[in-house]
């Protein structure tokens, strides 16, 4: 089977997605804007789309094209040539953003769709309505859209998507470098980290992921336990106003000795970064199942999560993890205070959340569903 992707080569989502496809012997190929890095995407064939895209228009000529705003429709004739020279079996979009639309609509072959969250939860919100008409269009035109919960499923529905069109697929975990009891310790002296108990955001410093909250939730917990520290993960150049801005809270709280930005991390060490944490903090604005809570579940890390609707279909109160109002700090600080001075609740948290984890988020199992689904399609 030759596949085609449009994705984000530099994505851990997109290269875990990929690297399956590889592996089991089909001819891939990925557009996107930024050469991939990870090895595992050695053997794919990668079409640069600033070259094919931009390169045969002088400067002047796409200045006039936007001002114009007919850049859409030269992008999507662009994407449609790149696509008739791949000929590929299955050209399958990974987040359909804005850019991703004119694609969408100008490939006439078998189509899928696969949103990851806020491409169909937050973005569409913010589109002029010509965008949400055409990014209609493009999921209507859709001859399959793969989401990952119900949540999605519901908002594919609302913009567009055709009922019998929708398949569910679950998260996908590497349960063999998820898993707990793993040694972080070499990994927490080159970080310094040496407070307990250590809470944990792997999440973007971006305002969806409401950084803000868990830094005034910290300040609520020192009081108990004095030697808390929180690590924020992300790059501080992604949104500089709004780290700008966690700065400036953080030295109003007096709490810069308790937190640690400990910026981009290499995917391949999150497991042992998931080994040192005492509680995983996710309370986000929207979202839909995040890779970061099941990894957290697989290495046996209990979470403290946005009481939202796609959330509810992996953190059960009590049961695989807790809930918690998102934009309250007193809230989220009970939460941890209640993981942290309960074992026994605890202990059956991570046992139980574990076992879902095994359940529905097997990064073999949900990549075989997918294919399952290519080859459905590919037959009809």
């Amino acid at each position: 089977m030759r596949v085609c992707y449009l994705a984000d080569p530099t994505s851990t989502h997109t290269v875990k997605w990929l690297a399956y496809f590889v592996r089991c012997g089909h001819e891939v190929h990925l557009m996107g804007w930024n050469p991939p890095r990870d090895a595992a995407l050695a053997g794919v064939h990668y079409h640069h789309l600033p070259d094919e895209l931009e390169q045969p228009f002088p400067a002047l000529v796409r200045s006039a094209l936007w001002h114009l705003r007919l850049w859409p429709i030269v992008h999507g004739r662009q994407m449609d040539l790149l696509l008739r020279r791949i000929q590929p079996d299955i050209f399958d979009i990974l987040m359909l953003n804005a850019d991703q639309i004119p694609a969408a609509l100008a490939w006439p072959g078998p189509l899928v769709v696969t949103p990851w969250g806020s491409d169909l939860l937050v973005y569409p919100k913010h589109y002029r309505p010509l965008t949400r008409f055409f990014l209609r269009r493009a999921l209507r035109r859709a001859d399959m859209v793969l989401c990952n919960s119900g949540q999605l499923v519901q908002a594919a529905l609302r913009l567009g998507a055709q009922p019998g069109r929708i398949r569910r697929v679950g998260q996908i975990v590497d349960l063999a470098r998820f898993c707990p009891g793993l040694d972080g310790s070499t990994l927490a002296n080159r970080l310094g980290l040496t407070g307990w108990p250590l809470l944990l955001s792997p999440r973007q410093l971006q305002p969806n992921y409401r950084i803000e909250v868990l830094i005034r939730a910290l300040a609520e917990v020192l009081p108990v336990f004095p030697q808390a520290q929180l690590v924020l993960l992300g790059k501080r150049d992604l949104d500089p106003a709004y780290v700008a801005g966690l700065d400036a809270l953080i030295g109003r709280l007096g709490v810069q000795e308790h937190v640690n930005f400990a910026g981009w991390f290499d995917y391949r060490e999150m497991p042992l970064l998931y080994a040192l944490a005492d509680v995983v903090l996710s309370v986000p604005v929207s979202d839909s199942r995040p890779s970061s809570v099941f990894e957290a579940m697989a290495c046996g890390v209990p979470a403290v999560v946005s009481d939202l609707d796609a959330l509810r279909e992996v953190v059960r109160e009590g049961d695989t993890g807790l809930l918690t109002p998102g934009d309250d700090p007193q809230a989220v600080a009970a939460a941890i205070l209640r993981l942290l001075g309960d074992d026994p609740l605890r202990q059956r948290i991570v046992a139980q959340a574990l076992d879902f984890v095994r359940c529905e988020g097997d990064y073999e199992t949900q990549m075989a569903r997918v294919a399952g689904y290519y080859d459905e399609l590919l037959r009809n």
